[in-house]
């Protein structure tokens, strides 16, 4: 059995969801990473742990994230894995500062994702490459 971008589709669905105005609890996000402790990587380096992905998720309101074009390549059989890379559309309104506009964007993305014994596809390990702004977007602030 190979991961089918089908399958990519319903993980990053249920990613966004988690993440959409706030994570619900740590659980919710370590049960999308391979290990609980699963972190994300910024542009700059900038890593963000399960706490840190809540507290920047929590900033936000009106969250949209739609999956842009990807490129799936399987990697490894046993255990099954691959590499998604492509990109998704970002958009936000800040929750201190909504008159700041909305925040719109396209982020590049690259994931490690396996799929684990239980069934469940989760990443391994999940970098943000890019982040560039739309014509009339709010500034992005990640600190």
């Amino acid at each position: 059995m190979s991961i089918e971008k089908s399958d990519l589709e319903e993980l990053s669905r249920s990613w966004f969801d988690a993440v959409r105005d706030g994570i619900a609890s740590e659980e919710t996000l370590a049960d999308h990473f391979t290990h609980p402790t699963g972190q994300a990587v910024a542009p700059d380096g900038t890593c963000f742990d399960a706490s840190a992905q809540r507290k920047l998720h929590k900033r936000f309101l009106n969250e949209k994230h739609v999956l842009g074009e990807f490129e799936l390549v399987q990697i490894c059989d046993a255990p099954e894995r691959a590499r998604a890379k492509g990109w998704v559309y970002f958009e936000a309104l800040y929750k201190d500062h909504p008159e700041r506009g909305m925040l719109k964007s396209i982020v590049g993305e690259e994931y490690i994702i396996e799929r684990c014994v239980d069934g469940k596809l989760r990443f391994i390990q999940y970098n943000s490459t890019f982040f560039a702004p739309l014509p009339g977007s709010a500034p992005f602030d990640i600190s």
